[in-house]
């Protein structure tokens, strides 16, 4: 029963998106149809992957020129004068673009970030958290600008063994939900301390938070 063992362990060991074949040295004839078997799934997984991964890619890239074109239009309602109820109109309108927008480029980074994982691309470097928070923080000015909010960061010269591209993914994500729902006028404030082997960042920001009582369904 050796064989069926190792591949009971390969199995156990495997992250969802790891779909290569097992490969067992001469496996009992008892167990190779059982080894065909689970190849023939891992590849039609490896299809379905990555068939969902080029639409929501597809769909995302779609969605972004009519989304901007509404915003556009938005920003001209914004400038004329009207009455008050309908300036509040006009802000969430463009209050829940930016939000659609961001949610957009949420799913692109999940298509990328995926598709590297089942291209085996995720080699991992050293990585300076700060030159990557600066990167991130350059791609965020427009959004920055737009709600006048004040970002800095205490980063010192930490180094983290990652990879860098879903690094600026998750510095992406964290900074941009908390420019979006902070207020005009706002903080957000990034500050990275080390336990142990571990980076921890924390964000702190001026919006109004998870009320105490959500938070288990938030997560």
């Amino acid at each position: 029963l050796r064989t069926i063992n190792l591949v009971a362990d390969d199995l156990r060991q495997r992250n969802p998106l790891e779909l290569e074949p097992i490969d067992v040295s001469e496996p009992p004839h008892e167990l190779v149809p059982i080894l065909g078997a689970l190849e023939t799934l891992f590849s039609r997984m490896r299809r379905a992957l990555s068939v969902e991964r080029s639409f929501t890619s597809l769909a995302a890239h779609e969605m972004r020129t009519p989304l901007a074109g509404l915003r556009a239009q938005a920003q001209l309602l914004a400038q004329e004068e009207l009455p008050a109820e309908q300036k509040e109109t006009v802000a969430a309108l463009l209050t829940g673009v930016d939000r659609s927008a961001h949610m957009i480029d949420q799913l692109l980074d999940l298509a990328r970030v995926e598709g590297l994982s089942l291209s085996g691309e995720l080699s991992f470097q050293a990585v300076h958290v700060a030159e990557v928070y600066h990167a991130v923080r350059r791609d965020l000015a427009a959004a920055i600008r737009r709600r006048q909010v004040s970002v800095s960061a205490q980063l010192g010269d930490l180094t983290l063994r990652c990879h860098a591209f879903a690094l600026s993914v998750l510095l992406r994500n964290l900074l941009a939900n908390a420019i979006l729902y902070s207020p005009v006028g706002g903080r957000v404030e990034l500050r990275g301390v080390l336990e142990g082997d571990d980076l921890v960042l924390i964000i702190d920001d001026s919006g109004p938070g998870i009320p105490p009582a959500e938070r288990d369904h938030a997560f």
